[in-house]
């Protein structure tokens, strides 16, 4: 069948990310979606989950999973996590309870591997440590409390203890139950006397580690003997985070969120990320109550950082903003978790291959669940519901000696044809809508089932403005759209 001529052929912009905040008329593509990802290639179905089916019951918010580390040490593999009261440890089959009690009360946990141990602190009981068989209170001279425990080489530092707010300890080289500095060890502390409040955050920047206070960053540095720590601020003013699980570390950069919005640094310069695009849409969705819970984990396989929020009136994370560091690139997801850790390994490791995510149980009241992220393509055993919508799209002169917009002309879609680089479904629903003012709702026409992604699409529809929408919902589901065609012709002027 001959079609009428393209009116546009769209093969570049499909992974520019949403931009749901931006006035239709600004050059972008995609106005809203749920649950995709922007790739090299264009815009994706986002990889799914499976659930281990692994359930303790528990009771009560106050015991919801706010942190968590790998642990592997020879062939020993564990997940360890914890909560208000207790930390958690599955081996892939058993998931059961440590015997040492806490008395946090909705506390965000620090975990850190210290060789072959791991630490653990919630800011408010004394710092724990587990040496492969039970956790116990760290012994010898450690802080009281810290926020944040993090290695540094042969140094464990401490951040935000009671010896100060504002100030970091690290113990004595290779031992970390020797605190106090004496001419003998290498153990001493510091006070960022630059910072006009308490320390909130400390992660890996590159070989250094960046520090979050306010609206304040410091950058601490090993310096060797005799010093060995020192810091100098890297920013006055301008970068917050909303707590300790709010910022990850990518390599040499720190990619974040706190009250000054989406961020990405080196430590030397500042990039906002979505203003004016997405991130007011974010901010009109979270509940403001629930920033302390906010948490989020670099999935280094998709190249994102995840943070996972409270939308609306929900007191627990419900919802999902991704950030593609690989195609800075923004967009939402429809499920929350209460905390997840990156695989730390990808071939060698059974337990730690993908990531790993914690969330109430949907079938087992009162309990949590186990799920393994970038498995399959679907929701567990539920279909991923999937969309993507574009901005309202008047169609531009593609002759470039004559560049103009279509604005004011109406246009007959008689085709559209879609250019997939992944197609495994049983069927995506596509949708072809059209407005004649901005200001109007959508009219979408007929939807149609694309059950080969090769055969045209034939809307029979006019308008002044296009809207495509591309929908999956079924089992197994899978694609990556890299582009589309629009064949019709232009009927007239502006809209009486």
């Amino acid at each position: 069948m001959r079609l009428l001529s393209k009116l546009a052929d769209i093969r570049s912009g499909l992974n520019s990310g949403l931009k749901p905040d931006l006035h239709p008329q600004m050059p972008f593509l995609w106005e809203d979606g749920r649950n995709v990802r922007f790739t090299k290639g264009g815009v994706a179905k986002m990889l799914g989950w499976t659930s281990e089916k692994v359930h303790l019951v528990v009771t009560g918010n106050a015991t919801m999973p706010r942190g968590g580390i790998a642990y592997i040490d020879g062939a020993t593999e564990e997940f360890h996590f914890g909560n208000d009261t207790r930390i958690y440890t599955w081996d892939g089959t058993t998931l059961a309870p440590d015997a040492k009690a806490f008395t946090g009360v909705d506390k965000l946990w620090s975990f850190e591997n210290w060789g072959s141990w791991v630490v653990a602190t919630n800011g408010i009981d004394a710092p724990v440590i587990y040496k492969g068989a039970s956790y116990a209170d760290l012994t010898g001279t450690p802080p009281a409390t810290a926020e944040i425990m993090l290695v540094n080489g042969a140094h464990m530092l401490a951040f935000n203890t009671d010896l100060d707010a504002k100030g970091y300890e690290w113990c004595h080289e290779d031992d970390i139950e020797d605190w106090v500095p004496t001419a003998a060890n290498a153990a001493g502390s510091n006070l960022i006397r630059e910072f006009t409040a308490e320390i909130v955050a400390a992660v890996p920047l590159g070989d250094n580690t960046a520090v979050y206070a306010g609206e304040k960053m410091a950058v601490v540095s090993s310096l060797g003997a005799p010093f060995y720590f020192g810091h100098k601020i890297a920013f006055q003013k301008g970068i917050s985070v909303y707590n300790k699980k709010c910022v990850a570390s990518v390599g040499d950069l720190n990619i974040g969120l706190g009250a000054n919005g989406f961020f990405l640094t080196d430590g030397v310069s500042i990039t906002q990320l979505g203003e004016g695009e997405i991130a007011d849409t974010w901010r009109r969705d979270v509940n403001p109550a629930t920033y302390g819970k906010i948490n989020s984990y670099h999935n280094s396989f998709t190249k994102e950082v995840i943070w996972y929020y409270a939308s609306g009136t929900a007191t627990e994370p419900d919802k999902a903003i991704a950030y593609n560091y690989e195609t800075n690139t923004l967009t939402f997801q429809d499920h929350g978790r209460l905390m997840a850790i990156g695989s730390e390994t990808t071939e060698t490791s059974s337990l730690f291959s993908k990531p790993l995510a914690i969330e109430k149980a949907t079938d087992v009241l009162d309990a949590w669940e186990i799920f393994k992220h970038n498995n399959g393509t679907d929701a567990d055993t539920s279909a991923m519901v999937v969309y993507i919508e574009s901005k309202p799209y008047a169609i531009e002169d593609p002759d470039p000696r004559n560049p103009q917009t279509f604005e004011d002309f109406i246009k007959y879609v008689e085709a559209i044809k879609l250019y997939m680089g992944i197609f495994v479904s049983k069927g995506i629903k596509i949708k072809i809508g059209v407005k004649d003012s901005l200001d109007d709702e959508t009219y979408f026409g007929e939807v149609t089932q694309l059950a080969d992604p090769t055969i045209p699409i034939f809307p029979d529809i006019s308008g002044r403005w296009i809207i495509l929408r591309v929908e999956s919902s079924e089992l197994g589901d899978d694609w990556e759209l890299q582009g589309f065609a629009v064949h019709g012709s232009m009927t007239g002027g502006p809209p009486l």
